[in-house]
């Protein structure tokens, strides 16, 4: 399942507020046209409708390809300066929790991506 979040932000340009999409995770199984959208630089971006301005939103992300069994993590490099991210990274069991489905352990183990 892709699971996604929206949230309000300021526009770094002229500080125009807006509520925008922020995607946590995207199975690209279950949500193709996502994986096309990661792809083409359309997930995780503001553009302000004021003035026009385009930014990345920095936050941490999931991809996750079922049929090719397989799992990247995303995470902004920003996020290794705030101790709690190490200290729950470093004692993690998976990032998924304890329980995983018999066949999707390889969800536990994830590539991890910081840029």
């Amino acid at each position: 399942m892709s699971l996604q979040n929206k949230v309000s932000v300021n526009c770094p340009e002229c500080g125009s507020a807006q509520e925008v999409r922020i995607w946590q995770s995207i199975n690209v199984d279950l949500d193709p046209g996502l994986k096309e959208e990661l792809f083409a630089g359309k997930v995780n971006v503001c553009q302000c409708p004021k003035c026009g301005y385009r930014a990345f939103l920095t936050a941490p992300l999931m991809y996750h390809d079922m049929s090719r069994r397989f799992v990247v993590q995303y995470y902004p490099p920003e996020i290794l300066d705030e101790d709690d991210f190490i200290r729950d990274y470093m004692n993690r069991k998976n990032v998924m929790g304890e329980a995983l489905p018999k066949g999707s352990e390889y969800v536990g183990d994830p590539h991890i991506v910081f840029v």
